[in-house]
């Protein structure tokens, strides 16, 4: 759920990346960027959320083998 904060810190990513690639993108390139970076946010919000004991352990993913 995207809260007031989250979309707050998407925009302040979307001010930076106007000002530095803002003159190579046309508009609907920027709008697919917001979205991306209002999920990479979320996406970060959610994690923070998910409270961890000290002896757990950290997630990985084992690599992917087609045998």
């Amino acid at each position: 759920m995207e809260t007031n904060e989250t979309n707050e810190r998407a925009e302040q990513m979307m001010a930076v990346l106007r000002q530095r690639y803002g003159d190579r993108l046309d508009e609907q390139e920027l709008e697919e960027v917001s979205e991306t970076a209002k999920a990479i946010v979320q996406a970060a919000d959610d994690m923070r959320a998910v409270s961890l004991g000290h002896g757990d352990s950290p997630f990985s993913v084992p690599p992917y083998r087609k045998d």
